[in-house]
C-alpha cells in the first residue's frame, strides 16, 4: 500500500517531490519498513504542466525491472506524488521525450492521462 511521507524540497515543487521518491526512503523510513518500487537509476528529464495535467519525460530506467506490482507500484508512487498538487490531477508519462502506450514486459496502458487509483 501507498503510504505519504514528508520532505522538505527545493525549486520546483513538483520536481523536487518527485526527486525525493526517487531518492527512496530515509533511514528513519527503512526502519518502519517502507520500500520503494521506483529505481534508483530513474531521472526526470522534463517536466510540463498544462490544464492540471503533468507531462513527466523520464529515462529509460523507468522499466527497469518493471512488470506485474512492481509497475502497478511504479506508476502509483509517481501519479500520487505529482497529484499531491493542486496544479496537477493527471499525469502523462513519456520516455525519453516519446509517448508510449505501454509500459515494462506486461504492457500497462500509459497511453492516456494517468489518474490515481482508488486503493
Amino acid at each position: 500500500r501507498l503510504v505519504s511521507v514528508t520532505r522538505k524540497v527545493q525549486g520546483d515543487a513538483i520536481e523536487g517531490a518527485l526527486k525525493e521518491l526517487i531518492n527512496g526512503p530515509t533511514a528513519s523510513e527503512k526502519k518502519r519498513g517502507l520500500l520503494t518500487a521506483v529505481p534508483p537509476d530513474l531521472k526526470i528529464r522534463g517536466i510540463r504542466v498544462k490544464n492540471k495535467i503533468a507531462e513527466i519525460d523520464f529515462n529509460a530506467a523507468i522499466e527497469h525491472g518493471a512488470s506485474g506490482s512492481v509497475l502497478l507500484d511504479r506508476i502509483d508512487q509517481i501519479v500520487y506524488t505529482a497529484t499531491q498538487f493542486p496544479a496537477v490531477n493527471r499525469v502523462i508519462i513519456t520516455i525519453n521525450g516519446k509517448r508510449r502506450e505501454t509500459l515494462g514486459t506486461d504492457g500497462l496502458s500509459i497511453g492516456g492521462p494517468i489518474e490515481r487509483r482508488e486503493h
